[in-house]
Order: structure tokens, then C-alpha cells, then sequence
């Protein structure tokens, strides 16, 4: 968290605030620029949506939500970590204005490595950003082939419009059925210049059991 709030800083970034949703207290430290949101065990949404869907619409609940319609949300994994490249993309996509959700690069083979394996795995992902994504989005500015659930900028009204309440069914790989509902809903995408960092799966078994949830959520 503080490594993302230094980047940016570091950019010249000012008015942001970083939120960190969990089911579980981590107990961070106080800091103006710092929010931590624990979801109630008690929380039910109105489809039934669980796990990380269940998560992500408790912040949009007017209740909770602290935003405007106008700002923007950026997505990010446990692990993710801005670089100064993705804060001016999201910056220049921002102003360009034109399209209320985004989605760049991300890497993995950064820093220290945890396993080799996983990680040369999921070197086809960055492959697959820079060809399948950045095509879908450039040209035809449509989830067409794929869409992850990091590296996400939205514009609030339309998070909240599509929203993630969307049962059982929408949480399994929440981050392609929200595409999928954006996308019927008319919305438009953009790629956003600049990388993310993020960790492949530290073991054989939680990679494998990534890839599983991946297909029964996509099936």
C-alpha cells in the first residue's frame, strides 16, 4: 500500500485515495490517504453474490461509498504495483474522457521472483495484453476476447450501473461476467499505455487452481 501511494507521489498524483477491501481486519495504519473497508460477515447482496463480487458491491453501497459518480476507481490484485508508466496512462484515459472503462498491461517476471515455473507460465498473459487486448479495445473498444480483474479503471456511475451483484452464477470469474454485462449495456473500453507488476502463483497447485476457476467461471 505504501509503495503504491509513494508512486503516486512520486507522479505528481494528488487528489486519490487508496482503499483496501478485505473480509478480514489487516488492521493498517492511519493515514489520510489510506481507507480500509472490512465487508461484514453479516453483508448479503441482493442476487446472492459471493467472494470478490460480494466484496466489490458492499464499496459501491451508498453507505459505504465515499465516491462521486464522475471519479474513477483503479482496480488492482493484492500484489499489483503501480509504476509510474500505468499512474500517466490512467491519467491520459481519464482525460481523454472518452470511455468509462480501461485496461493495460500487466507483467510478471519483476524483481524477486517466488517460482520460476508459474512465472514462465504466465508469460503468455503479457503476450496475450499486448496482442488480444490491445487490439479488442483499440479498434473495436469491446471485451471481445477477454478481460481481467486488475489493471480495471471505471468510472463509478458506470461500475455502479453494471455492478457486481450479479449471484452465484457472476462470481466464479467475476471479472468477465462484469465485462460481459458492460459490453450488453452498451458501454465502450480503451487500453491504457503503461505496465502493472504483479506475482505469478508462488506454487504449482494454486496456479493450477487459478486456471480451474478461470474456466469454470468463462464456462
Amino acid at each position: 500500500v505504501l509503495r503504491n501511494m509513494n508512486t503516486c507521489l512520486d507522479t505528481g498524483l494528488e487528489n486519490f485515495l487508496i482503499e483496501v477491501v478485505t473480509d478480514k481486519a489487516v488492521n493498517l495504519s492511519q493515514h489520510r490517504r489510506i481507507r480500509e473497508i472490512v465487508v461484514p460477515k453479516e453483508y448479503k447482496t441482493r442476487t446472492g453474490a459471493l467472494f470478490k463480487s460480494r466484496a466489490l458491491q458492499y464499496c459501491l453501497e451508498d453507505n459505504v461509498n465515499v465516491l462521486n459518480d464522475s471519479d474513477w476507481i483503479v482496480h488492482l490484485d493484492e500484489e499489483t504495483l503501480l509504476t509510474e508508466n500505468s499512474v500517466r496512462g490512467i491519467i491520459n484515459f481519464v482525460l481523454d474522457g472518452k470511455h468509462p472503462f480501461g485496461q493495460g498491461l500487466i507483467t510478471y517476471a519483476n524483481e524477486n521472483v517466488v517460482n520460476w515455473l508459474t512465472t514462465l507460465a504466465d508469460s503468455f498473459r503479457v503476450s496475450d495484453d499486448m496482442g488480444k487486448l490491445r487490439l479488442q479495445f483499440k479498434l473495436f473498444h469491446k471485451p471481445l476476447f477477454s478481460w481481467k480483474g486488475s489493471y480495471v479503471v471505471t468510472q463509478v456511475s458506470a461500475e455502479r450501473s453494471v455492478s457486481f451483484d450479479n449471484g452465484i452464477d457472476g462470481s466464479v470469474a467475476e471479472d468477465c461476467f462484469f465485462a460481459m454485462r458492460a459490453f450488453s449495456q452498451g458501454y465502450t473500453f480503451n487500453f491504457i499505455e503503461g505496465e502493472m507488476y504483479e506475482k505469478s502463483p508462488f506454487t504449482l497447485l494454486d496456479f493450477l487452481q487459478q486456471r480451474k476457476r478461470w474456466l469454470q467461471g468463462i464456462l
